[in-house]
């Protein structure tokens, strides 16, 4: 019997999937130490260093550490990790981005990636839970300007049932793709940094597209393709060293028949339009590692919700609530509770009335931006750690391990299964992503 071949793209991930809706394959994994005490090596003067072989006769293939986008052609690696740490985080200043007034320092860049299901009953053709993506980064062109691109990808059954219709997006050539692009200002700041003032405005891009269903038929198809702007005049002040909140004024100028992904019934003459009101955010920092968030926009005229029950435009407090813990100061992890479409507005002001979502965020400073490297990658100042990129098998390549930051490792291996292949890059301490193929 002739034996058919098959090309395998696999993605595997240990902590997020962001593959739901047909976004990118990636596979992230982030190493959580388990241990009570972590095992790191002071040293004042010297670095040690750490050896990997190219070649594990036990492994079955050829492993190749790739630094610095060049081959590595030197049996021994030497990993120097920063020791520098300083006290100002972004990552714990920043819990709630797009409401803080506060800006990365120049040159400085976070990057998140986000999922949320919201848990509908029948929702998605009775067939799956409605997930809502995001990736977003945030770059600090000067110390007091902050710009912030955000790709946000809703959930194409949803919200499913509204008044007398079943509704769903992206019907046609629609998309369900939202772009987000911020501008942030730090306006003032009091000399002894409790209290600042900022301002931002914000743009959402998209093809949004609905279709009305009645008794199985469809009653009408829309899309809009509007601009749609908002503005936020947020004020932070730092009530103690663990306790910051933050008060903004915010507008989202949506259409008459929509806000972003959320529209109005055929017929409906009720608009969304101009919709103003409050979003207070805070966070606390219950340890040196876990800090406790939570955001909500209080509107007080205008629409940014759905009635399930009338199909009519509404009002709902939009609201997230979380804990990040601190893998290490430019690494962190959140999951939380919202009701919000995404994680930034305008998209970040419409909710749902009815459900509530789980989600989960991943924030890393990575090191290949050289403004990041001053802040350390340990919360012991004194520790310098080596590291081991291992060369075991381990299940589909994941034995346990993260390559150290901006290292590239490829491997490939053959037998009678096939060739399977993997790229694997460490972004910060931690953390890495990868591509595996296999041919099969």
């Amino acid at each position: 019997m002739k034996r058919k071949n098959n090309f395998i793209f696999s993605s595997s991930l240990l902590f997020c999937c962001f593959t739901a809706n047909c976004l990118p394959s990636w596979a992230i994994s982030s190493r959580i130490k388990t241990q009570a005490k972590e095992e790191l090596t002071s040293a004042k003067t010297e670095r040690e260093t750490s050896y990997l072989s190219p070649y594990s006769p036990n492994s079955g293939g050829i492993i190749v550490l790739a630094s610095d986008f060049a081959l590595s052609r030197d049996k021994n690696i030497y990993i120097a990790q920063t020791t520098e740490k300083s006290t100002n985080i972004p990552i714990t200043n920043q819990l709630t981005p797009a409401t803080s007034a506060e800006t990365l320092g120049e040159g400085e860049v976070i990057i998140r990636f986000s999922n949320r299901f919201f848990f509908i009953p029948g929702s998605v053709q009775e067939e799956g839970t409605a997930a809502y993506n995001t990736v977003g980064f945030s770059y600090g062109i000067s110390d007091e300007w902050e710009l912030i691109f955000v790709y946000q990808q809703v959930d194409s059954g949803s919200p499913t049932i509204s008044g007398d219709f079943a509704v769903d997006r992206s019907p046609g050539e629609s998309e369900i793709d939202d772009i987000t692009l911020a501008v942030k200002h730090k306006i003032w700041q009091d000399p002894e940094a409790k209290y600042t003032l900022g301002g931002m405005v914000a743009l959402s891009f998209g093809d949004r597209g609905f279709r009305f269903r009645r008794n199985g038929r469809v009653v009408d198809e829309t899309t809009n393709q509007d601009i749609i702007p908002s503005l936020h005049l947020p004020f932070s002040a730092q009530i103690n060293e663990d306790f910051q909140l933050t008060v903004s004024p915010t507008v989202a100028f949506f259409a008459d028949d929509s806000a972003v992904f959320l529209s109005r019934l055929p017929g409906e003459e009720e608009d969304f339009g101009a919709t103003f009101g409050f979003t207070t955010a805070l966070s606390y920092r219950l340890s040196e590692r876990l800090n406790l968030w939570a955001d909500a926009f209080i509107p007080l005229f205008g629409n940014n919700s759905v009635s399930r029950a009338s199909g009519k435009p509404d009002t709902a407090i939009a609201y997230n609530a979380g804990i990040r813990y601190l893998v290490n100061p430019r690494l962190g992890i959140d999951v939380f509770a919202t009701n919000t479409l995404g994680n930034t507005p305008p998209l970040a002001l419409t909710a749902d009335k009815n459900f509530t979502a789980l989600g989960a965020n991943v924030v890393v400073m990575p090191e290949a931006f050289p403004r990041n490297r001053r802040y350390s990658d340990s919360f012991d100042p004194d520790a310098v750690q080596t590291r081991q990129v291992s060369t075991n098998d381990g299940l589909d390549f994941f034995d346990g391990t993260t390559l150290p930051s901006e290292k590239f490792l490829f491997t490939i291996r053959g037998g009678n299964q096939g060739i399977m292949s993997a790229l694997r890059y460490g972004v910060v301490t931690d953390l890495e992503v990868g591509i595996y193929v296999d041919y099969i």
